[in-house]
Formats: C-alpha cells, structure tokens, sequence
C-alpha cells in the first residue's frame, strides 16, 4: 500500500514493503522522485554505493542513478550556459542549493572544476569545468590556448607593437603606412596581415597569432550565438585589444559580423 505523508513543505512518497520488493528496491532506503520530461522521471538513490538492480518481471523502465550525479548534471549545466560573468568567484557559488554547493566544492577540490584568472590585476578567478559532460569538444578549455602573460597585458592601443605583442592598432594613417611599407615581405608571404575596420582604426597582426586564437573564438561564437567583446576575452583569455583585433579579421574573412559595437554574432 502506497502513502502520502507532509515533510517541511514537501510530500513524501511512501512505498510499501511488497511494491518495493517488486521493484527491486530497498523499502528502507531513500529515494528522490525528479521529473526530467512531461513523460518521463528519474529516481534517485540517496546512496551511490548501494544501488539495487532491476528485476527481470519489472513491469516498466526504471532509471536509478546516485544523487551527486543529478548535482553534477546541474552544475555542469550552469557551467556550460552561464556567461563568463556569471561563473566568477562568490557569484557563482549564489546559484547553488547547499547541497549543489557541497558537491560543487568537492569538484573543485577533485580538480574537475578549475579556476583561472584572466589577468593578475583581477581578485576574483573565474570556474570553469575541465570537461563537461555531453560537450562538444570545441566548447572544452582543451581547445583553448593556455593562458599566456603576454596575451593578457592592458596598454594603451598605442603602446602595442608587432615585436613584442603581436599586433598594433593605430588610428595613425602615417604610422599604419609606413608599417606596411616596411613589412611588405612579410604581408606577400602571409605572414602579416593588415587591414583598416569600419572603427576607423588600423589593425595589423602577425598571422601566425591570427591562427591561435581565431578557431577558439569561432567555437565560442559558434556555441553561444552571439558574445559580447569582453566575454570573448575572457573566455579565450587575452585582452580585449588583441580579441577585436582578431574579431576584426574574423569579420573581414566573413566568418563573424559585428551587430552593433563590441557584439559579435557567428555566420552560419
């Protein structure tokens, strides 16, 4: 005989001994009714260690998985959809019950949850997962450069050079013409490129710089849809100069546009 009883502000489902029995469950152990479609739901064991099998004569499906793996599920859901801005220290852990909060804390400390910084100046790191499951491999950080302190140094545009950063942008028709002049080798063997953006700037870049991080912006954009200037940095982890620098060649090769300033939409 089935029962209902009122615990807090939730009902009880309470399974009598021989239903239990018929399902192959242990009619004193505790489990989790949680509701994944309009047809279908998944019960969950408190105990991942002693989960029962299903009988033969079981009369319909059942799936039964441990508790931390539900937690887990909706962790690495809130990792994966939430922008960079939301996965930051202190307002991260917000978004968590307390006991997604514990297991969280224990990925974290398993090392399946990481945290970086995107440049010393900042206090507060930034969670990402080392692998989500049900990713695309694409959208994973193992398809991502690993942060490098040049990429992420904030000047003024004026102060970036070609030797030293990999790039310049100059609103300077002068400078941006004799840098042309000058590398006009380099350009004719695409080892350079230069261009001059809508913005009025001129953006020249060593292509070999172009080719590491343009295909981890176009997997992000490509997840995401569109992406504001500052999430793409952050997410490739470099400054923001060298991120439109990159967009703006993505967007010249037709691979991006830009919908209005700083926000940058995949072509499919």
């Amino acid at each position: 005989m089935k029962s209902v009883r009122v615990q807090g502000k939730d009902l009880v489902q309470l399974v009598g001994a021989k239903s239990a029995s018929e399902l192959g469950l242990d009619s004193h152990a505790e489990f989790e009714l949680v509701e994944i479609s309009s047809s279908a739901w998944v019960l969950v064991h408190a105990s991942p260690n002693a989960l029962p099998s299903l009988p033969a004569n079981a009369s319909m499906p059942l799936v039964i998985v441990p508790a931390s793996s539900a937690l887990d599920e909706r962790i690495y859901s809130l990792l994966k959809s939430k922008p960079l801005n939301e996965r930051m220290e202190r307002k991260f852990e917000r978004l968590l019950s307390r006991e997604e909060l514990a297991r969280f804390n224990e990925l974290v400390h398993e090392k399946k949850i990481r945290k970086f910084k995107t440049s010393p100046k900042f206090h507060l790191a930034i969670y990402e997962a080392v692998s989500l499951p049900g990713m695309n491999p694409v959208q994973t950080s193992a398809s991502i450069p690993g942060p490098d302190a040049r990429f992420l140094v904030e000047k003024k545009l004026d102060e970036y050079s070609l030797e030293e950063d990999g790039f310049v942008i100059t609103k300077d028709e002068a400078k941006a013409r004799e840098l042309s002049q000058r590398l006009e080798d380099r350009i004719k063997a695409r080892q350079v490129r230069g261009m001059k953006a809508f913005d009025g700037f001129f953006y020249i870049v060593d292509t070999s710089l172009l080719a590491r991080f343009d295909k981890a912006i176009q997997s992000f954009l490509r997840a995401r849809k569109t992406a504001e200037l500052n999430d793409i940095a952050l997410h490739v982890k470099v400054s923001k100069p060298l991120a439109r620098t990159v967009c703006e060649f993505m967007r010249e090769d037709g691979n991006i546009i830009e919908k209005r300033r700083d926000l940058f939409q995949y072509v499919e």
